[in-house]
C-alpha cells in the first residue's frame, strides 16, 4: 500500500467514511469504532441485522486497557495467527483483534484509533478475494483500496468469556 493511499484512507476514516481495505486476514469494510452510525451503515452494506456488532481492530494493547484483560486474552491477541478475542461478560461484550504484522494497517490505526472491521461480503456468503467481484457486489462503498490478493483466511475467534474457540 503506497503512502498516498494510506493518507487517503486516514482522511476518509477521520471524515467518518467507510473504506474497503485489505486487513491482516481478508478485505474488510472499516470505519472509526465507537460511532454506532458507522456500524449500522456497514451492516446495511452487508445486508445483515443493523445492530449486529462488528469487531474492532486495534494496534496496541493500550487501546483495550480499560477491560483489564486476563493473561489468556492477551496471549490470544498476541498470537502469530490472527485471532479475534471476545471480552467482557454475558450481557456486554466486545471483540478485538490486534494488528501486528500489517505495517500500513497498524500505522492507520495508530493515527485514527480503533476501527470497526468486517469481511467485505454479504452476510453468510463466502469471503471475496477477487477485485472484479468486489466491484460488482460491494458497489455501495466508494472508498475501495485494492492492494492485490491477500490470504483470504478469516481470523480465528476466541470467546474469552466462555474460554472457547468459536471459529
Amino acid at each position: 500500500m503506497n503512502k498516498k493511499n494510506i493518507d487517503s484512507i486516514i482522511e476518509k476514516l477521520k471524515n467518518n467514511e467507510i473504506v474497503l481495505i485489505p486487513t491482516d486476514t481478508v478485505y474488510g469494510l472499516s470505519a472509526i469504532a465507537g460511532n454506532e452510525e458507522n456500524q449500522t451503515r456497514i451492516n446495511k452494506m452487508k445486508k445483515r441485522e443493523l445492530d449486529k456488532k462488528l469487531i474492532i481492530l486495534i494496534s496496541s494493547l493500550e487501546m483495550v486497557k480499560e477491560f483489564n484483560l486476563d493473561n489468556e486474552a492477551i496471549e490470544k491477541l498476541k498470537s502469530n495467527i490472527p485471532t479475534t478475542v471476545i471480552v467482557g461478560n454475558e450481557t456486554k461484550n466486545v471483540a478485538y483483534r490486534l494488528i501486528k504484522d500489517n505495517c500500513y494497517l497498524k500505522s492507520i490505526i495508530d493515527e485514527v484509533g480503533p476501527i470497526y472491521s468486517t469481511s467485505a461480503n454479504f452476510s453468510a456468503e463466502n469471503y471475496i478475494c477477487d477485485k472484479k467481484i468486489f466491484k460488482k457486489i460491494i458497489n455501495s462503498c466508494d472508498n475501495f483500496y485494492w492492494n492485490g490478493k491477500n490470504n483470504c483466511i478469516p481470523s480465528k475467534i476466541f470467546d474469552n468469556i466462555n474460554k472457547t474457540y468459536v471459529r
